[in-house]
């Protein structure tokens, strides 16, 4: 077994996806997708200490279903920036907004501010919900996601990075494609082999 040998994984948006397929067929998710749904924490808490970037067209907080007007007055569960877990809350008018984030649905990804499917990035400096005021730029991060793991070289088989956009990732698993990339590499090392007899 040769040294070991740093591999450095890094992305700021949500696609693509790392993942390291390892000689032994497993798969190791290197990244987590950066959805507004896996960053709601930090967005709902943006949108909590500084209400003045919704212009009141856009409710903080989180709650398990969509509320209607006949929800007024009643309580039902909801969680703020800094919560883990739910807690009851008296509906009011301003409850009644349209959600910070939209959870993801069965075929749609959340977004954030009904307009975008990201929580990181670089640019979009000028993007702005649609006919309205409210800019984006305020709600992204540029803070990219690092991950370091070891790898070593063993008896010729090589670990691989596969970093690929939601395309495979929407039809295929992390199992899967390591799979799928161990048994092309054996399927060339068998080849090789045979070629060199």
């Amino acid at each position: 077994c040769t040294e070991p040998q740093q591999l450095i994984a890094t992305r700021i948006r949500t696609c693509p996806r790392a993942v390291l397929c390892q000689r032994t067929g497993s798969a190791q998710p290197l990244s987590v997708d950066l959805t507004p749904y896996n960053d709601r924490e930090r967005l709902q808490l943006i949108a909590s200490h500084h209400p003045e970037l919704l212009h009141k067209e856009f409710c903080a907080l989180q709650f398990a279903r969509r509320l209607g007007r006949r929800d007024l007055g009643e309580r039902v569960l909801c969680r703020h920036g800094c919560m883990q877990g739910w807690h009851y809350k008296t509906v009011t008018e301003e409850d009644l907004l349209f959600p910070l984030i939209l959870p993801p649905a069965a075929t749609l990804q959340s977004r954030l501010l009904a307009t975008i499917g990201v929580a990181r990035g670089f640019g979009d400096h000028d993007l702005r919900v649609f006919d309205s005021p409210i800019q984006l730029k305020p709600f992204l991060s540029c803070v990219p996601q690092v991950t370091v793991v070891q790898t070593a070289e063993q008896d010729g088989c090589e670990d691989v990075l596969v970093m690929a956009t939601d395309g495979l990732w929407d039809v295929i698993s992390c199992e899967a494609v390591a799979k799928t990339v161990q048994s092309c590499l054996n399927q060339a090392r068998e080849a090789a082999t045979a070629a060199n007899r």
